[in-house]
């Protein structure tokens, strides 16, 4: 928070002048989504931001398979053959063990991310962020599937 004084004079004709000291506060605060992923990349955990429109055909597949990808990063703990699931991960190389932050927005909320939307143009739907726990932002545009999406995920990991 802010404090800032301000000396206003005010005068009215015929009227001799008065003097008085106004205090304003400007509180900048950063919007709270901004604030959520930030609290999310100092556990670690890489951040995805998923800007999209539910009308639209490309954004709801691209949902989909990142809900297929959530589903994905909890299927050891629920999948009957953990071992199998276990070495699928180790032939394809991704860390689908690591955990993830997911965020939906609307094209509407690009600047409820603050300083993460700042440096990137979300010019349509769908668009993923794909941010690592040092901030640095990979953008991922139209229509993708998981396996992609995940890719992305590890290459960011590994920038950090």
């Amino acid at each position: 928070m802010t404090k800032s004084s301000v000396t206003v004079t005010r005068s009215t004709h015929g009227a001799p002048s008065s003097t008085a000291t106004v205090t304003k506060t400007a509180v900048h605060a950063a919007p709270a989504q901004q604030v959520a992923v930030e609290r999310e990349l100092k556990r670690g955990e890489v951040a995805l931001v998923l800007f999209w429109n539910k009308n639209g055909a490309d954004d709801v597949a691209v949902h989909e398979e990142l809900q297929i990808l959530l589903a994905a990063h909890h299927e050891v703990a629920v999948h009957p053959n953990k071992a199998q699931v276990r070495k699928l991960r180790l032939v394809t190389g991704l860390e689908l063990e690591k955990k993830i932050a997911v965020h939906y927005a609307t094209a509407a909320q690009v600047t409820s991310f603050g300083s993460f939307t700042k440096t990137v143009q979300v010019y349509g739907t769908p668009t993923i962020l794909i941010i690592n726990p040092h901030g640095a932002v990979t953008t991922m545009n139209g229509l993708t599937d998981a396996f992609a999406i995940e890719q992305t995920i590890d290459e960011a990991r590994q920038e950090s």
